[in-house]
């Protein structure tokens, strides 16, 4: 390779910023050796600079990734279906036709579609198109109704990117949108649908050098534009993916959910404008709640896959104070009702330890939180419906449940911050602003020991008065909080 390391680092950030952008990345890489003179560095660079594209759409997408798959073999070897599994099947029907063409052209197109004309005729007609399915697209079409057929049409267009003008994130956002998918979900399934087609090309490029040893591979200059690619493409990512979502409020999931909450859906820099502190957003790892600022801290979202809450539902939970005033040894598998949900954690620990549990939570807000937590939960256990947590949307001060609907009442009232050292982190500080304190404990104790048939469990800072003055029968305390059992039998 004749390349020296400042042209690779140019060529390496072209490849970053273009890829996962409608415009041709394979031409652009062209382009510096016909009009600047410099060598051509040929397709195996293309492909190790590919690989670090891919790499960063992989890093970046690892939640839906991750997700997608286990969901999709879970239907392979236990048969069971979900939204998930049909996803991983779409992106195998829409990668079949590039896989294909890739097989039979890929010599024709190394030998004779890298001149300038080629580039320079495809760029402008697939850019055309691209223009005109914006205009005639209707943009309502959410990726969960994609059919296989549309899955199909879209691979047909990804196969149009093994010419070089022809961008391969251009001609299947192009290809979704005239499907009249919105552009949010074109997007996505664009960027989960790069990683076979990038990751066979690697593969057989690398085999074939592999076999040929009459070849000459700079392995650290390949690693090297390989690694700038990376980290070029993932910074491109996560900016597209912030202006897809927001540009005109055209994504679907969150015009759904703006409706369904009574919210106003509105670009993301418009927050600054109308003074909002707070907002609901889709990311890439689920629905979170975002704070607005220079100095804001990270989103707040329900993740029962977070390694903090799964080391804790570990072997040693019975060791917990919170599974210790559950009473399990008389009651192994009770029947709880979590008054106050919040994100879920403790009903999830409860889960682990065995119990089933009925999560209530006021706050719409936080529900919809919840909900979206427990649908990527269900995704994983591969069946939702004998998952045992569930949430309702209810204020337990005013639930219908009655006496002997549940074995235990678990309640955590949030309680007001006294002074800055004992004041929660940041998902409580929110949960604060969205939920309120409600100071009525003698009313909330009343409820709760009318429903429980074994006991009522309270969660309070560890130094804090009794709930509703009332002394409770057993106590479990740890370093910062503990939790008072009422005693019903």
């Amino acid at each position: 390779m004749a390349l020296d390391f400042i042209q690779i680092s140019w060529l390496a950030f072209i490849q970053g910023v273009t890829e996962f952008l409608p415009i041709s990345s394979s031409a652009h890489l062209i382009l510096p050796s016909l009009l600047l003179g410099w060598p051509d560095q040929g397709l195996t660079f293309d492909v190790a600079v590919h690989l670090g594209s891919l790499a960063a759409v992989i890093f970046y997408f690892r939640a839906d990734i991750s997700s997608i798959a286990w969901a999709w073999l879970l239907q392979v070897f236990r048969g069971k279906a979900s939204g998930k599994a049909r996803l991983g099947w779409l992106l195998i029907i829409a990668t079949v036709p590039a896989g294909m063409a890739g097989l039979l052209l890929n010599n024709l197109v190394a030998s004779y579609a890298r001149a300038l004309p080629v580039i320079a005729s495809t760029s402008i007609i697939f850019a055309a198109l691209l223009f005109l399915s914006q205009r005639k697209s209707s943009s309502t079409m959410s990726l969960d109704s994609l059919s296989w057929r549309q899955a199909l049409v879209i691979g047909v267009g990804q196969s149009m990117a093994l010419i070089p003008g022809a961008s391969r994130s251009g001609v299947t956002m192009t290809a979704a949108l005239f499907c009249n998918m919105s552009k949010s979900d074109a997007g996505k399934f664009s960027f989960l649908l790069s990683i076979p087609i990038i990751l066979a090309s690697g593969l057989l490029k690398g085999l074939e050098l592999f076999n040929d040893p009459e070849v000459a591979v700079e392995w650290l200059k390949l690693s090297y534009g390989a690694t700038v690619s990376a980290a070029v493409a993932f910074f491109c990512i996560h900016w597209f993916a912030v202006v897809i979502v927001f540009e005109r409020s055209s994504d679907s999931q969150e015009r759904a959910l703006a409706s369904r909450l009574d919210l106003k859906l509105i670009e993301e820099a418009a927050c600054r404008a109308f003074g909002i502190h707070l907002y609901l957003k889709y990311l890439p790892e689920g629905l979170s709640l975002c704070e607005f600022g220079k100095n804001a801290a990270g989103p707040t979202r329900v993740d029962f896959y977070d390694p903090s809450l799964t080391s804790r539902a570990s072997d040693s939970i019975k060791q917990q104070n919170l599974i210790k005033a559950l009473g399990l040894k008389k009651n192994p598998q009770p029947r709880i009702l979590d008054g106050m949900a919040g994100l879920g954690k403790d009903a999830y620990l409860m889960v682990s330890a065995g119990c089933s549990v009925q999560m209530l939570e006021k706050s719409s807000i936080v529900y919809a939180l919840l909900e979206d937590g427990l649908e990527r939960l269900s995704v994983g256990t591969g069946d939702g419906s004998k998952l045992p947590l569930v949430a309702q949307q209810a204020d337990f001060q005013t639930c219908s449940y009655q006496k002997n609907d549940f074995d235990i009442v678990y309640l955590d009232p949030m309680y007001p911050i006294v002074n800055r050292k004992s004041r929660a982190k940041k998902d409580m500080d929110r949960l604060h602003h969205l939920v309120g304190i409600s100071m009525q404990e003698g009313e909330q104790l009343k409820k709760a020991l009318s429903i429980a048939e074994r006991r009522v469990i309270i969660k309070r800072p560890k130094n804090a008065p009794d709930f509703a003055a009332e002394k409770p029968d057993i106590t479990y305390q740890g370093s910062s909080s503990r939790f008072d059992v009422y005693l019903t039998i």
